[in-house]
Formats: C-alpha cells, structure tokens, sequence
C-alpha cells in the first residue's frame, strides 16, 4: 500500500505502523528528527498521517497487554448500514 504526499517523518512512521502490528510510542519517537523531543511529539504527526492513510484504514491508539501505548494500522469494517442509524 503506497501512500503519497507524505513527509519524511511520516513516511517513516508510515514504514513502522504498515505492518498492522501493535508498536510503542517509543518505537515511533525514533521516526522524529530530534530524538531529544518529547514522546507527545508524536501525536500531531500520527493526526496528520491519518488524514493522509488510504481510505477503509484507521490508525489507533491503545494499550497492549503491559500497558505500554502505541498505535495500530487497522483495516475498517463497513457496517451494514454505512454508519447510518
């Protein structure tokens, strides 16, 4: 899956996260261009690369099982009624 328009810092992030697994903040700070930056610098770049990610994919964010934080590319479901209530 090729995503375009992305920036250097995302398309690292990007590189990570394709593989649909569970990866630790810490493991996405080493995408960012100052290592010394705090590991919350990374949320305005996850935001931007989510509007970014092909259409039917979602990035999430969530704790694994030792309550570590990170973020997973997921593929969405469609519900049956296309979200309509």
């Amino acid at each position: 899956m090729i995503v375009n328009g992305l920036t250097p810092t995302q398309s690292r992030m990007w590189e990570i996260i394709q593989d649909g697994r569970f990866h630790r903040s810490d493991e996405i700070h080493s995408c960012l261009s100052d290592e010394l930056g705090d590991i919350a610098n990374i949320k305005p770049h996850i935001c931007l690369l989510r509007k970014k990610i092909p259409r039917g994919y979602l990035i999430l964010a969530h704790r694994n099982g030792g309550g570590k934080v990170g973020y997973q590319l997921v593929r969405s479901i469609n519900s049956a009624n296309n979200g309509r209530t």
